[in-house]
């Protein structure tokens, strides 16, 4: 449990410093081309950098001296933010990969269940929420941000860490993720990210900072809720359960504020039964399957965002078209369902 709080902290930190970077950038006044591409440059890094860490990972699994590099690239952003922040959102890109996939992964050694990684996951989007109203606030965290980062790495290298890149999968009755599972939950996780991110962005604009402080609360429980919820229900039947009541408090009621909020915990609460999943199906490398979880969504959901797309992605055509789809996979996944032996464990459903 300590290494879970060390790693969920950690995760925390590197939000809060990557929201008050990508923050404070709206203060230096970038032109808007120059404030979308580091936007990107950071998505790209942060998000699709995952699979290229994941793969490291692989070659060589050393989790103390890769939260100690993490640790370090923090140091780095916040003390040259003010000097280029190009080298900043680098330094702060390089180590959000590393942190999400190795703190992912190493939350899942010795456990079968989904729980450990929403507690994981936790605190991520709260640290993200707070680090942009520091910033917008233009409050000088950057010496409190970097005496943390050096104190998780102080803690980091003192405590044990697993020496296998190897996770426990599920037992032999437990049904594997198909390909039009996977390909469903993909969309849907897709749509409903890219609702309530621009629905965010909205508060921003805005300026209703309370609200996104609700947002980031409803999302930081949905995620620890959804976790033992999945390994109780199953994570399979909870993920696409969840993710379909979230599509219309996301979309079609997005004007009521408990709506979104609702939608929102839902859509988070998916995150640790979706990450579950997807590191079952990479067997020979479980960190993939971290990457795709924690990164490939997001990461799409924010091309959507960055594109013309998003207009297509908001028209309810669309969404209905979605929920649609969704529901021919799920006829085909329970059509080619075939019971396991009685006495299985139910988990991987």
């Amino acid at each position: 449990m300590k290494k879970l709080l060390l790693l969920g902290t950690g995760h925390g930190l590197n939000d809060c410093i990557a929201g008050f970077l990508l923050a404070s950038l709206f203060h230096f006044g970038l032109s808007e081309m120059e404030l979308g591409l580091t936007i990107l440059l950071y998505n790209i890094l942060a998000f699709g950098g995952q699979v290229a860490v994941a793969d490291m990972i692989r070659r060589s699994y050393r989790p103390k001296d890769w939260l100690t590099a993490a640790y370090l690239l923090h140091g780095i952003a916040l003390l040259t933010f003010s000097i280029d922040y190009r080298i900043a959102i680098l330094a702060i890109g390089i180590a959000s990969a590393i942190i999400h996939v190795v703190g992912g992964h190493e939350s899942q050694h010795g456990k079968q269940g989904a729980r450990e990684l929403g507690i994981f996951a936790s605190p991520g989007i709260l640290g993200l929420v707070l680090g942009g109203y520091f910033a917008i606030a233009e409050w000088e965290i950057n010496w409190v941000c970097a005496i943390l980062a050096f104190s998780l790495l102080f803690l980091s290298r003192r405590l044990p860490f697993s020496k296998s890149a190897v996770l426990p999968q599920v037992k032999d009755g437990a049904n594997p993720l198909e390909n039009h599972d996977l390909l469903m939950i993909l969309l849907l996780t897709v749509i409903t990210l890219r609702s309530a991110v621009w629905n965010s962005f909205q508060f921003i604009h805005e300026n209703q900072y309370e609200i996104l402080f609700m947002i980031g609360i409803a999302a930081m429980l949905g995620k620890v809720a959804g976790g033992f919820l999945a390994d109780y229900f199953g994570l399979r039947r909870y993920t696409i359960g969840a993710l379909l009541l979230s599509l219309p408090l996301l979309t079609l009621f997005k004007n009521s504020l408990w709506a979104l909020l609702s939608g929102i915990f839902l859509l988070q609460s998916t995150l640790p039964a979706t990450a579950r999943l997807l590191i079952q199906q990479f067997k020979v490398n479980p960190a993939m399957g971290v990457a795709w979880s924690f990164g490939l969504a997001i990461f799409l959901g924010g091309v959507f965002f960055m594109t013309p797309l998003r207009e297509v992605m908001d028209s309810y055509w669309m969404i209905g078209g979605m929920v649609l789809l969704s529901a021919v996979l799920v006829g085909v996944r329970r059509r080619a369902f075939v019971p396991p032996p009685s006495g299985t464990s139910p988990q991987g459903d």
